[in-house]
């Protein structure tokens, strides 16, 4: 007896794991007891490949949904932010048009990198060029700081772990959203970007003199959920975020450092 099973779209029948133990447990129980004991055997093999079916389905269903969510942060974080950047009115107001154009054109540069970075990473490609450290990655996210921003300081402590490469993209992107949501929400005039070592791993926290915000009375957005919170657990990270009204906002990110090969569950391709 053999158990088929359909394991989603663009693949043909396969084989059910249960297969090669079911045959075994009705032979054995023929020897052993009968035919009587050979249909008890058969309906635990049938109820055994029909579990399995299920198992598969739900995997394939939350890979496909995990692959969803990975597509609309890369949205967010790339075109979304763009989009929103090029729209604060109350910056570009205070520019020249050779400045206001200059400014939508270093804009346009950072987030086509961007958006180029995420398609490489979605695609399974390996990153060019030397792999920077943690500190050297949230440097770089300073600089692309608008120069009509708030002002932004980074402090990081000396001899930090370093997260495995695809924690510390984590760490970046978190970071980036944390500083995007101070550019276009906060109207803050300094930000603080810490690094240091922390529970045997490592922690960021971006902190902002802004207007602040009550979490009790205002709902989290896509970007907050998704490109902070969720984007660092689901890495086996912890994010937090704390704010009040008239006193800035405080987000706070861990990463574990440990050494390990074991990269983020990614759908299968089917």
């Amino acid at each position: 007896m053999s158990t088929m099973e359909y394991a989603g779209p663009g693949t043909g029948p396969r084989w059910a794991a249960g297969s090669a133990a079911a045959l075994i447990l009705l032979l054995t129980a023929a020897r052993a007891n009968g035919w009587a004991a050979v249909l008890v055997a058969a309906g635990v093999a049938v109820g055994t490949g029909a579990v399995l079916a299920r198992v598969r389905s739900a995997a394939y269903r939350a890979g496909r949904a995990a692959e969803r969510a990975r597509l609309l942060r890369s949205l967010h974080d790339t075109a979304l932010q763009s989009l929103e950047t090029m729209a604060l009115a109350d910056a570009a107001d205070r520019l020249s048009p050779a400045e206001s154009l200059a400014r939508l054109r270093g804009t346009a540069h950072r987030q086509a990198a961007m958006l180029r970075r995420s398609l490489g990473e979605l695609g399974g490609a390996a990153p060019a060029g030397p792999r920077l450290s943690l500190a050297q990655t949230l440097a770089g996210l300073v600089e692309e700081m608008p120069v009509d921003g708030p002002r932004v300081e980074l402090v990081a402590a000396a001899d930090l772990p370093e997260p495995v490469p695809w924690r510390q993209e984590c760490l970046r992107d978190a970071t980036r959203e944390a500083l995007g949501n101070v550019i276009k929400h906060a109207a803050a005039r300094r930000v603080v970007v810490r690094i240091a070592a922390a529970r045997h791993g490592v922690e960021i926290v971006v902190r902002d003199d802004g207007r602040g915000f009550d979490p009790g009375r205002t709902a989290p957005g896509f970007g907050t959920r998704q490109s902070i919170t969720a984007r660092v657990r689901e890495a086996g990270g912890d994010a937090e975020i704390g704010s009040s009204p008239g006193r800035g906002t405080r987000v706070r990110l861990w990463m574990p450092a440990r050494v390990t090969t074991t990269c983020p569950p990614r759908p299968r391709r089917r």
